[in-house]
């Protein structure tokens, strides 16, 4: 694993995972759905790390990408513990398996125009802020939140099979999500 720090949000455990069973939650969503939001959110309110599989594919962020035993290496250590929130768009045989392992899936499904509107604000931002990102991303990122709704959608639904599956179809089911109530 690369020498960043791979797991954000707080390291301990306590009373509020406790008596839940969903111990283990996998986060889809398209790019722009607001995955890392929720997940640190939630990451927070469970007291469960959390981890995105950019974490598991890059070495270091945005920069060379791990070899394919490399990434299986890397998320193994993540869904081997006890406890864990995995966040992400990344899909493939090293995530499929791994899917398996987790006890609820949680698809947060965003309008296509929603998509467009985050991914094109957050290039802004970054670029604003200095981040070197081209319009060459922006238009890769645009692509894979356009190829989300048409393909990677009906792909995370089959992988969530046999898994307590929640859907958050736009901002204020994600807002609303009640997470003592929908993770017993």
């Amino acid at each position: 694993m690369n020498k960043r720090k791979m797991a954000r949000g707080l390291m301990r455990t306590n009373a509020d995972i406790s008596g839940m069973k969903a111990k283990k939650i996998w986060i889809f969503g398209g790019v722009g759905s607001g995955k890392t939001t929720f997940a640190e959110k939630l990451s927070e309110k469970l007291k469960i790390p959390f981890y995105t599989t950019e974490n598991f594919v890059y070495e270091k962020k945005w920069g060379e990408k791990c070899s394919e035993s490399m990434k299986r290496k890397n998320i193994q250590a993540v869904v081997n513990k006890p406890f864990w929130i995995i966040e992400g768009t990344h899909n493939g045989k090293w995530i499929e398996a791994q899917v398996k392992k987790a006890d609820v899936v949680i698809l947060l499904n965003m309008s296509r125009p929603r998509l467009f509107f985050r991914v094109t604000k957050r290039h802004i931002a970054r670029k604003k802020s200095g981040d070197l990102g081209s319009w060459e991303t922006l238009i890769k990122m645009l692509r894979w939140a356009f190829e989300y709704k048409s393909s990677d959608y009906e792909k995370y639904k089959k992988l969530a099979r046999g898994k307590k599956f929640i859907i958050l179809n736009g901002p204020k089911q994600v807002n609303e999500f009640d997470y003592a109530e929908e993770l017993k």
